[in-house]
């Protein structure tokens, strides 16, 4: 009987052991995994984020053109923030106020507006 004992008091042992040394692993297993999801999705948060700002800068312009005509030589950031037509903070967008948005003609009717 006690050898019995003996026995099954040793393989409990190497079970108890053997979970101590594969838990850590299969932690360490599921936290990559979270950070490689939290990182796809902050790319991602990113390029939407940037998109809308480019569409919001589009607007901004298409706003200024009906008012002001702007033509084909185009329109600054800096000069649809200092008409107004951009609500802003310092340092809130992507884009720097160099960056240009021109007009070209689609057709007869239609403008296309391009950031560059």
């Amino acid at each position: 009987m006690r050898k019995r004992m003996k026995k099954i008091s040793i393989k409990e042992e190497r079970l108890t052991f053997l979970k101590i040394a594969i838990t850590p692993f299969i932690l360490g297993f599921i936290i990559l995994i979270f950070a490689f999801f939290v990182q796809n999705k902050e790319k991602d948060a990113k390029k939407k984020s940037y998109r809308a700002e480019e569409m919001l800068m589009i607007d901004a312009a298409r706003l200024y053109d009906i008012e002001n005509n702007i033509g084909s030589e185009g329109v600054s950031v800096a000069e649809l923030k200092k008409a107004g037509y951009l609500n802003y903070k310092e340092n809130d967008f992507f884009f720097s106020d160099k960056v240009m948005i021109t007009v070209t003609k689609e057709g007869s009717t239609q403008k296309k507006y391009v950031m560059c």
